[in-house]
């Protein structure tokens, strides 16, 4: 019984890191896109108010 619950625990535990892996690469694509994406709209401000 001991062994059984040990083995639940560790599948578990290998899921539950799996998903906190994937959430914080989720978190971290959106954030490098999102200061892409400000960095690529600045540039194109600047590039604007010089000509």
């Amino acid at each position: 019984m001991e062994e059984g619950k040990g083995r639940y625990f560790i599948n578990f535990y290998k899921v539950l890191k799996i998903g906190i892996i994937s959430y914080f690469l989720k978190i971290t694509l959106t954030s490098i896109i999102i200061f892409i994406y400000c960095l690529y709209a600045s540039d194109n401000q600047y590039q604007l108010k010089k000509y």
